[in-house]
């Protein structure tokens, strides 16, 4: 299949795409904001750009303040990610990782390195 073929593809398809998204929405519920200090959105590549759009949703939704971070910057400089509180503990964070195929080498590395700290270690 040349390039031209699956790009043409892609785009017919994004009908469909959009619908089941939507479908998946709908039965989903937010995480209650008010038990998070933290909420972060995370992706590589074009994630990345979706996850500054959903920070921003997200927002927008609960009111709580949000931000998006490249996987990379969770993976490598976490300690400039997190907010440390006065004691140096963590907040309670809540971490959306967004990727296309759920095997994003970075970001599933990420998650992987946010996980003992919510767990405090």
């Amino acid at each position: 299949m040349s390039n031209e073929h699956f790009t043409y593809k892609e785009i017919v398809s994004q009908t469909e795409a959009w619908s089941q998204a939507m479908d998946v929405i709908r039965a989903t519920s937010l995480p209650n904001a008010k038990k998070y200090e933290q909420v972060l959105f995370t992706g590589c590549g074009s994630t990345y750009y979706l996850s500054l759009a959903a920070a921003s949703l997200y927002q927008e939704l609960t009111g709580r303040a949000a931000r998006a971070v490249p996987g990379g910057e969770l993976l490598f400089n976490l300690e400039t990610v997190l907010i440390v509180k006065r004691d140096g503990i963590p907040p309670h964070t809540l971490l959306f990782a967004i990727s296309c195929s759920g095997t994003t080498t970075e970001t599933v590395k990420a998650v992987k390195n946010l996980k003992p700290i919510s767990k405090g270690m």
